[in-house]
């Protein structure tokens, strides 16, 4: 039987350590209550508060991020921003550089960072429902 190892608060099964997994580009999507200019912003100071360098320069419905990870390395994702038309912006995340792992507890971590700020945060079945 494989060893287990402990990630954070996630059991790790010893086979999805390997590169191949580590390395495939990940996508993750969640809808914010706000006009895009607003959810922008939302998510340019939700990036900074979590210590992450966002960079909305080159176009303002797109950021792109780094976020620093415990023991030295990074991380790199890009955050498009579109109108729903319903009231709410439907944000999609997606990882460029670093591990698999590490983004899903960056992207954990934005969503509660937004919810704490009082943001109505929708993902999952959420996002399917009209509003």
């Amino acid at each position: 039987e494989e060893p287990v190892e402990l990630v954070g608060d996630l059991t790790m099964h010893k086979s999805f350590a390997f590169p191949a997994f580590v390395e495939k580009k990940s996508n993750m999507r969640f809808g914010v209550k706000g006009h895009p200019n607003e959810v922008v912003q939302m998510v340019m100071k939700s990036l900074t508060a979590l210590r992450a360098r966002p960079d909305n320069s080159k176009s303002f419905l797109r950021i792109k991020a780094t976020a620093a990870i415990p023991g030295g390395d990074s991380i790199d994702f890009n955050i498009t921003v579109s109108d729903r038309g319903d009231g709410f912006c439907l944000l999609d995340v997606r990882r460029e550089k670093g591990s698999t792992l590490s983004f899903h507890q960056v992207y954990r971590d934005l969503l509660k960072q937004l919810s704490s700020a009082g943001q109505e945060v929708l993902s999952g079945a959420g996002l399917r429902q009209s509003h």
